[in-house]
């Protein structure tokens, strides 16, 4: 699952590099994308359970969150794809 997330005061590199190392140390985050320009952070997490974590952790570190504009499912269970029959 992934989660796109404006967050406040995300102004340079260096505050993306911080987030990123940050975010990636907590349990359950497989990946972390910040995009300075737009102030976003997309975070891959194993289960929404997990979301609550990155938005405090978020806080914590002087970037609350403003919105989660997003949630993506990125995982199928192969079992739920119906193959097209022709």
């Amino acid at each position: 699952m992934s989660l796109i997330i404006e967050v406040q005061n995300l102004k340079c590199e260096g505050c993306a590099g911080t987030i990123t190392s940050k975010i990636l140390a907590l349990e359950g985050v497989e990946k972390v994308i910040v995009d300075v320009e737009s102030s976003a952070v997309e975070v891959s997490i194993e289960e929404e359970a997990f979301s609550e974590t990155v938005v405090t952790r978020l806080s914590e570190l002087g970037y609350p969150v403003l919105e989660i504009i997003m949630e993506l499912v990125k995982r199928l269970n192969p079992m739920s794809v119906v193959p097209l029959v022709r």
